[in-house]
């Protein structure tokens, strides 16, 4: 009986039981090495392709950072300049302007002179408007109509300015008053006329022709040269309270002065016939009046608050005359007319 073969023991790994199992090696059909490299070629298509999209949005920030920074250099804003503006044009209106012109900051690109200009053309506070702009500024060179008087059409306000030589609507001989949107004005002494008879509602822009509204604001605007030259530190025009033309060419009474001044303290003051039309009356001339009127203003004091301080309680500028009547007299006698 052949003695049977003793099993050899199996061989420990490092001592510590049996040694792992080889697993043994799976070869791939060529369908399923197919099917695993697309596989490899779809995720690899997905990696490149949210690569690609992180770089993308990179780019546009920073093009975006880059167009942000250049953007104030390649269109730079310009800031709106008005060039030798008269004194007596204060905040409010210049606020006017810049309201009419479209701000007070603009790009300074090709057009934007014509653009303002039109705009302007719209605003009757200004004239021959003419628009410049440089690399740091928009300057604008126009004429400004003064105003000189004001009337009221219900509770509306309107300003008065008597066309200028240099303005374009100017026509030799044929005086023109333009009606002005009313603003706030500190700067200037404005007088109110009153018994001026409106057919229609006003409306700022207007050119207003007839004879007793141009009369009227041809005497004030001369008023008002007359204190810039004489007395400009105490402006006659700052003592009236207003202007009565309702009896305008004896249009009530032929006796009565056609046009009478109204000091704030109630003294009248009888100019006479409208302005230019003193020899039709036979009155004292346009140049005697106003000498008379000036000389008594600073002869007592820069003041024609004559009935406040017992002067006179009135002054007439119709008659040749050497001499203002005393407050007596001139009771005694009436205003004359």
């Amino acid at each position: 009986m052949t003695p049977r073969k003793k099993k050899k023991k199996k061989q420990s790994w490092f001592g510590f039981g049996s040694p792992p199992k080889r697993r043994k090696k799976k070869h791939l059909t060529k369908a399923a090495r197919a099917r695993s490299a697309a596989s490899v070629r779809k995720v690899a298509g997905v990696i490149a392709a949210v690569v690609a999209l992180g770089c993308t949005a990179i780019a546009f920030g920073y093009m975006d950072r880059y167009v942000h920074t250049l953007s104030p250099a390649t269109e730079p804003l310009g800031q709106l300049e008005l060039v030798a503006p008269p004194e007596w044009i204060n905040p409010e209106l210049q606020a006017t302007i810049a309201a009419a012109a479209g701000g007070y900051y603009f790009p300074l690109e090709e057009g934007i002179a014509e653009i303002i200009a039109a705009r302007l053309q719209g605003l009757s506070w200004i004239y021959n408007i003419r628009v410049r702009v440089t690399s740091k500024t928009v300057h604008i060179y126009a004429g400004y109509r003064k105003p000189t008087a004001m009337i009221m059409s219900g509770s509306k306000k309107y300003y008065l300015a008597l066309i200028a030589p240099d303005d374009l609507s100017y026509e030799q001989g044929k005086p023109k008053v333009m009606l002005l949107d009313y603003i706030k004005l500190d700067t200037l002494p404005v007088v109110e006329i009153k018994g001026l008879s409106l057919r229609r509602l006003p409306v700022a822009g207007d050119i207003r022709q007839g004879a007793d509204i141009t009369s009227t604001v041809e005497l004030l605007t001369v008023l008002g040269r007359m204190d810039e030259i004489s007395c400009a530190g105490a402006p006659l025009l700052d003592q009236l309270a207003g202007i009565d033309i309702s009896n305008f060419a004896g249009r009530k009474n032929k006796n009565s002065s056609h046009i009478v001044l109204n000091a704030k303290d109630g003294t009248p003051i009888y100019w006479g016939a409208a302005y230019g039309d003193s020899a039709l009356y036979l009155e004292a001339t346009e140049q005697e009046k106003l000498a008379t009127l000036y000389t008594f203003y600073k002869e007592h004091g820069n003041t024609i608050q004559c009935v406040k301080n017992a002067i006179c309680n009135s002054i007439d500028l119709r008659y040749a005359q050497t001499r203002i009547p005393r407050p007596e007299e001139s009771l005694a006698n009436g205003p004359g007319d």
